[in-house]
């Protein structure tokens, strides 16, 4: 289990990239193949399996939906990077609301 999570956003003129990286185990050879199919719920056998196996499945959805791709790797260092790439549209130029700090349960 990771200890520690992390994000990385990084755009250009033609797309945003959004990575969401830990610093675990990372993903297994059959993980990186299957994670974003839906009701795949990883190494049952193992215990390791939570959720309902939706969640990758839905968010490659919505990402594809919007022309983009979801991509599941390893870090080189270790752990799980789940990145996703947006196309960039001039017709459409981004805007971002102002966020609001939320508080954080530890």
């Amino acid at each position: 289990m990771a200890a520690n999570v992390g994000v990385r956003i990084q755009w250009s003129e033609r797309e945003a990239t959004l990575e969401i990286c830990d610093d675990g185990p990372g993903f297994s050879d059959l993980a990186l193949q299957h994670a974003t199919e839906r009701f795949w719920r990883g190494d049952v056998a193992r215990g390791r399996a939570q959720g309902t196996g939706l969640g990758l499945s839905i968010a490659s959805g919505i990402v594809a939906h919007a022309g983009g791709n979801l991509e599941l790797v390893n870090a080189t260092q270790g752990g799980a990077v789940v990145r996703v790439r947006l196309p960039r549209s001039r017709e459409r130029p981004l805007r971002c609301a102002p966020l609001e700090r939320e508080r954080v349960r530890e």
